[in-house]
């Protein structure tokens, strides 16, 4: 207990000079780390405000081309009359691929060219027994 009372006192001795060495060099160690903290935090901190602003305008470049890119209505086809009940529209390729239930084994599936409408191929298949 009387230890930690002269501790206390106003009375401190001066430090060796060697300690007094050790604690400058502590000192300027721990303002450079302090100040790499601190660059390391506005680095990542720049780098979270650039990622945020990036990809908020490459995004409304994507939207604003995609917008542009496709119009409202490509085109308007006629279909032949004998085609059943459309089943399925897929695009492959540059091309509309459509499947057309014509009866209950029979089935018509359509190739259409996107650029003119025009039917590149048609295919006929029926469905049977084993």
């Amino acid at each position: 207990m009387a230890q930690n009372d002269s501790f206390d006192s106003d009375d401190e001795k001066p430090l060796d000079p060697a300690v007094e060495r050790v604690q400058r060099k502590l000192r300027r160690l721990l303002m450079g780390s302090s100040l790499i903290m601190l660059l390391g935090f506005v680095a990542v901190m720049g780098a979270l405000y650039y990622r945020i602003t990036q990809t908020s305008e490459s995004n409304d470049a994507d939207r604003a081309e995609i917008s542009t890119a496709l119009p409202d209505v490509a085109a308007s086809l006629a279909l032949p009359s004998d085609l059943g009940v459309l089943i399925d529209v897929s695009l492959s390729r540059g091309q509309l691929v459509a499947s057309f239930e014509n009866g209950p084994d029979s089935y018509t599936v359509l190739v259409i060219n996107r650029a003119d409408g025009s039917i590149a191929e048609r295919f006929e298949m029926t469905r049977t027994a084993n």
